[in-house]
């Protein structure tokens, strides 16, 4: 799925919009005189209130090459960037991926 694709679920699952673009990662959210960006993929913080604001429970579980990202009770990711030590990437990631399934959903 595209980076912008992915954002526009997460974005109705969110509760935000209209958007209207998509720049540097982040969606443009309008109308157009009021516009701002969205850009949880990017932005810790928009992926923190994204988290909140569906109710999730977010952890790391395991070392090394074990580590996971658990979301809820039964999604879990595994990913390279918590090897690597970058968790804010894989909690974004993570929490941008649920919502947009949760996005699909609705």
């Amino acid at each position: 799925m595209r980076e912008r694709e992915l954002l526009e679920l997460a974005a109705k699952a969110y509760g935000i919009g209209p958007v209207i673009g998509f720049e540097d990662g982040q969606l443009v959210i309008g109308p157009i005189r009021q516009r701002r960006y969205w850009g949880p993929l990017n932005q810790d913080g928009d992926a923190a209130r994204l988290a909140a604001k569906l109710n999730m429970d977010v952890s790391f579980r395991g070392e090394g090459d074990e580590r996971v990202v658990q979301v809820n009770d039964t999604i879990m990711f595994v990913n390279s960037d918590l090897a690597c030590g970058n968790e804010m990437k894989a909690y974004r990631e993570a929490v941008v991926s649920v919502a947009a399934e949760i996005g699909r959903l609705l």
